[in-house]
């Protein structure tokens, strides 16, 4: 166990997430931890690590620690190591922890500097009781944090599905509408999307008859025509409704006797050209507060 393991955590029950090593001989019993001992940091080049303090639970697996920790085992049962590892957190507990600590860049502590401390101690029913709230609360943040790592999946394979036109809205309830708000919509012109507005040409090109032939050329041809587009855009949002819209425009301009139609491998090169181009900045993500919605930019040079 080192420095490195300490993280944001106050303890740690699955030891399964230590390093392993390998030793010529085996340290002294006494030299192992055991359930409830608490790890001090006692150097580090970052000030914010040094004191830090973790409660470690090995049950029977055999965990060592590193130099740049401290060990302290509890051999009275007033103590709660849940406790001890939160007061260690106190802005104030630190202040007069790390008053003697030496050095501009390592800050430093040691066993006679944590011996010297003065450690308000609770009465055992309340470090309990605080140990239980602690424990809670932990478990609803656990609980909280998968949930949000589940909605992030979610929405990850909703938002491929989209990009394949493969998302069923059909059983999607929609807000009900007054029938005052329904004639107001039947007699007001409706205003088209500004990218609908948007002028883009796309260039013709000398591989445009291998393109309607070929998948290979076609993604070439595409990447292309949004390299044109993305140019284009301004401060207009990127649209691949609208670029496929175009490009079956400009096709079907440049062979009207071709009744060619892109297709989802289409869709997938576009996909596929948008995440690099967010990758290599050249797209961004921004928020849309008037739609409540998210849209991709092009980054002005």
């Amino acid at each position: 166990m080192g420095v490195g393991d300490f993280k944001s955590l106050s303890k740690i029950t699955d030891v399964n997430c230590l390093s392993t090593i390998t030793l010529d001989s085996a340290p002294p019993d006494d030299y192992f931890l055991r359930n409830g001992d608490l790890v001090f940091v006692r150097s580090n080049g970052n000030r914010d690590l040094v004191g830090r303090c973790i409660a470690i639970y090995p049950n029977e697996e055999k965990v060592a620690f590193s130099g740049f920790c401290i060990r302290f085992r509890i051999t009275k049962f007033t103590i709660e190591p849940t406790y001890i590892t939160h007061l260690f957190r106190a802005a104030s507990f630190r202040r007069s922890l790390l008053q003697g600590g030496q050095g501009a860049n390592i800050q430093n502590i040691s066993q006679k500097s944590l011996s010297e401390l003065a450690i308000p101690t609770p009465t055992p029913e309340l470090q309990r009781e605080f140990s239980t709230m602690v424990e809670k609360v932990e478990d609803i943040k656990s609980r909280y944090q998968q949930n949000l790592t589940d909605l992030e999946a979610l929405y990850g394979a909703l938002s491929q599905q989209a990009f394949k036109g493969e998302l069923d809205l059909s059983r999607v309830p929609l807000p009900e509408t007054k029938p005052e708000e329904t004639n107001a919509v039947a007699t007001e012109p409706l205003h088209a999307p500004t990218e609908q507005g948007l002028a883009i040409k796309l260039p013709d090109t000398d591989n445009l008859l291998a393109a309607l032939e070929s998948a290979e050329a076609r993604a070439v041809l595409i990447a292309q025509w949004l390299e044109a587009y993305h140019s284009q855009l301004g401060s207009t949002p990127f649209s691949v409704q609208h670029f496929m819209a175009a490009a079956q425009t400009r096709l079907a301009e440049l062979h009207p006797d071709n009744d060619f139609v892109l297709d989802i491998n289409d869709y997938d090169h576009i996909k596929t050209w948008v995440f690099e181009a967010l990758a290599a900045g050249t797209l961004a993500q921004a928020f849309d507060d008037a739609g409540n919605c998210i849209e991709i930019k092009a980054v002005q040079a």
